[in-house]
């Protein structure tokens, strides 16, 4: 089965090769596994598949950072690991409060000045941007809930699909 996945991956690649020879794109090179891909390879016949799987895991990551950009050297796949788990978006929550704060107060300004054009008692001002501005607070503390109530049903997503793939290919 294997054997036949492999062959049909052959030919679509020589199908994409030939089309993007057509484009002008230069293809890769024909690929060649590095010395420690060949190693494990003669080794899983030896041992089978659950002694290594450990082995074998690593270098699924390990081949799977690859993708991420064209700089293949180590420094690189390690950084771009640490990434996608850490998050590379250190601005987000700042962009988030910036925001915030603007569209409150251009929000409740608008009401504040919508309100003292149609009504000069000051008392009925404050109130109006009293209520404008526990209003937006409960809007955006809803919406900020929302938000967060959402990645975390991601997150759980995510490690859930995690979970099941430990479980089929454990440690």
């Amino acid at each position: 089965m294997f054997l036949e996945l492999a062959h049909a991956a052959d030919d679509q690649a020589q199908l994409w090769a030939t089309e993007a020879a057509k484009a002008g794109i230069q293809v890769p090179g024909t690929y060649h596994p590095d010395v420690r891909t060949r190693f494990v390879a003669r080794l899983i016949p030896v041992f089978g598949i659950a002694p290594l799987r450990r082995v074998l895991a690593a270098m699924k990551v390990r081949g799977m950072t690859l993708y991420n950009a064209p700089v293949h050297d180590a420094a690189s796949s390690v950084m771009r690991t640490r990434e996608a788990h850490h998050g590379k978006d250190g601005g987000g929550a700042l962009r988030a409060a910036v925001f915030g704060v603007n569209d409150g107060l251009v929000s409740n300004a608008s009401l504040i000045l919508g309100v003292a054009g149609a009504s000069p008692e000051p008392s009925v001002i404050l109130l109006a941007g009293s209520a404008g501005l526990l209003a937006g607070a409960f809007s955006m503390a809803a919406g900020e809930y929302v938000s967060v109530r959402a990645q975390r049903e991601y997150y759980e997503y995510q490690i859930s699909l995690e979970r099941e793939e430990l479980a089929e290919y454990p440690p």
